[in-house]
C-alpha cells in the first residue's frame, strides 16, 4: 500500500489537471483524500502550490473518500485536462465508486475557494452535474448543506 500511496502523491504533486483543478483555493484549505480507509493524504493549498501535510491533528475542508479501483482509475488518466478528469472523478461517484464528505459551511468552502474550483472546471462538468440534478451554484449549494457532517 506504501507503493501505491507514493503514487497518488506523485500523481497529485505533477498532474497538471489536479494542479490546475485546485488552483482557485485560497491558503489554508485542506483536503483529505482517502482511499479504502486504509491510506489518508491530507492536502493543504499554500501560497507556493499544494503540499502534503504530514500532521495528523489537521481538520480537514472536506473529504474524498474513493475505493481502490476508482483510485487506481483515476491515476490512469495522466494525459486528460482539469475538465475531463473532473469529468472522470463524477463518473466513479455515479458508480459509488467516490464520495464526498463536507466538514464546513458552505459559507466557509466559498471564502476557501472550493466553490470557485467547481465553477471553474468548465461547461462540460456543469453539463454532467446538472444530469444528476446540479445545474446551478444554488443547487449545489443545497446538495453541499444537505451531505455536510459534523465530524
Amino acid at each position: 500500500m506504501e507503493k501505491f500511496r507514493v503514487s497518488i502523491i506523485d500523481f497529485i504533486s505533477n498532474s497538471e489537471a489536479v494542479l490546475s483543478a485546485l488552483a482557485p483555493l485560497k491558503n489554508s484549505a485542506v483536503i483529505c483524500l482517502k482511499v479504502d480507509e486504509q491510506i489518508d493524504i491530507k492536502l493543504k493549498r499554500t501560497q507556493t502550490g499544494i503540499e502534503i501535510i504530514k500532521k495528523e491533528n489537521v481538520d480537514p475542508d472536506i473529504t474524498i473518500l474513493l475505493n481502490f479501483e476508482a483510485a487506481r482509475h483515476l491515476l490512469s488518466q495522466r494525459t486528460l485536462d482539469k475538465t475531463e478528469f473532473a469529468i472522470e472523478v463524477l463518473k466513479e461517484a455515479t458508480m459509488g465508486n467516490v464520495d464526498l464528505k463536507v466538514h464546513r459551511s458552505v459559507l466557509k468552502l466559498m471564502r476557501l475557494g472550493f466553490i470557485k474550483v467547481v465553477t471553474s472546471i468548465g461547461a462540460p462538468f456543469w453539463a454532467q452535474l446538472s444530469t444528476h440534478g446540479i445545474s446551478s451554484l444554488s443547487k449545489l449549494n443545497h446538495f453541499l448543506s444537505k451531505i455536510r457532517t459534523d465530524n
